[in-house]
């Protein structure tokens, strides 16, 4: 028996790896996607309708050829009224939005407690002497490697836990350069993480240990490094003009002659942290200028990697211009650039989870509040801390509260609670 025009339409997902409809999709012919739908499926032009939020006429005429769809929230809605799994979405050039799961809500996470490791900061804590068996650089490097892989899965709480033992095991009275470009490193995550928790303060003392303890190393990678984490740390305290001109500033040194991956790695990461600084002053023409010196870099770097833990390549190029779009108000700009990023793509949680939060940013410029929601959401189930501990958030989430349509109210209200916005 013909289901009523009325019956909600179920399509499976099995439908959507058909050759033909991922061909439908690819071209984003709509019209192709319905005679599918209605060959296959038995459905009829009212049904289709109703599941794509278009009248019957509409649908009529995409599927006679006489229209065509290329309004990118007009695309948006239909795939949602479809329910598109992934993969037919990457395939219409949308992004992979998932949907909330109200079931199982993520848990709030306490934030961490940082008096030792501000007591690790404080000049006196600093030993000094030679280096001992101890401080064998080895050990000392694996430490910082686990410490900064909590970091990039943005355990945040993990790694404050973890960091004054680690600086306190650093010796300071030595001539090891190579010791001290592990101490430089050291800081300079120390510096990140502070950023991550609001205490820009604490951040910029984490950022001048690094640049003294780079200095001493006399090893130029680790004084790029560190000069990444000052504009880092200035950029968290809002001097973003101060943070482009010491990217600048690199940038008007000669470059040496021959240069290793590392090396081209953080040079690249450092100018696209200036673009983003450049992009926050609200300097167009710098920032990009700086996004397409970086794309210079990811081009000769030839491929994404995490060289001296920078996830530096042309995809972290890429979801810097969505950073940056963001930043200077351009907010379709911004999704197009989301659109051609694929979070799966992206090996490190804290970057799946900045990449979603701009898209949140973006949308919230755009005024389309559900898709805001959305993405906040998808950010908090792949990283909460780095969600409920971002000052930056709770001020995008307070604002989505504010402006929120009545339909999402209720959610955004729930949102808030749960990371703790206050009103």
């Amino acid at each position: 028996m013909a289901a009523h025009r009325m019956t909600p339409l179920e399509v499976p997902d099995e439908f959507w790896s058909r050759p033909d409809a991922r061909a439908a999709l690819s071209d984003r012919d709509l019209g192709a996607v319905f005679h599918l739908l209605r060959q296959q499926l038995g459905a009829s032009q009212a049904r289709i309708a109703i599941a794509a939020g278009l009248s019957q006429p509409d649908v009529s005429a995409y599927m006679a050829g006489h229209r065509t769809v290329r309004d990118i929230d007009l695309l948006e809605r239909i795939a949602a009224g479809l329910r598109l799994p992934a993969h037919a979405r990457r395939l219409l050039g949308l992004a992979s939005v998932d949907q909330p799961d109200r079931a199982e809500p993520v848990p709030p996470v306490a934030p961490p407690e940082l008096t030792a490791l501000v007591a690790a900061l404080h000049p006196s804590a600093a030993k000094g002497g030679h280096p001992s068996p101890g401080h064998d650089p080895h050990v000392l490097y694996a430490r910082i490697a686990a410490a900064k892989r909590e970091y990039r899965a943005c355990r945040y709480t993990t790694v404050v836990e973890t960091m004054p033992d680690l600086l306190l095991a650093f010796p300071s009275g030595h001539d090891d350069r190579d010791l001290w470009a592990l101490t430089a490193d050291a800081y300079h995550l120390a510096t990140s993480v502070l950023i991550k928790l609001g205490a820009s303060g604490l951040a910029m003392v984490a950022a001048d240990r690094s640049l003294a303890a780079a200095d001493r190393s006399g090893q130029p990678v680790a004084a790029l490094a560190s000069k990444r984490a000052l504009t880092h740390a200035l950029m968290s305290d809002g001097h973003h003009r101060a943070a482009k001109q010491v990217v600048m500033g690199v940038l008007g040194e000669a470059a040496p002659g021959k240069t290793s991956a590392d090396h081209l790695a953080v040079r690249g990461a450092l100018v696209l942290r200036g673009a983003t600084a450049a992009a926050r002053d609200e300097d167009r023409t710098t920032a990009f200028q700086l996004l397409d010196e970086a794309a210079g870099m990811a081009r000769r770097a030839g491929r994404d990697g995490n060289r001296h833990w920078t996830a530096f390549g042309p995809t972290n190029v890429l979801q810097h211009r969505v950073s940056v779009a963001v930043s200077l108000g351009d907010a379709g700009a911004a999704i197009d650039h989301a659109r051609a990023l694929r979070t799966e793509g992206l090996p490190l949680v804290e970057r799946r989870a900045a990449l979603w939060l701009d898209i949140a940013r973006a949308y919230l410029q755009w005024g389309k509040h559900h898709h805001a929601y959305e993405a906040v959401r998808a950010a908090e189930r792949v990283a909460p801390e780095e969600v409920r501990h971002r000052a930056s958030v709770h001020t995008m989430v307070r604002e989505l509260v504010a402006r929120a349509p009545w339909s999402l109210r209720s959610q955004s209200r729930e949102l808030a609670e749960r990371l703790g916005v206050s009103p």
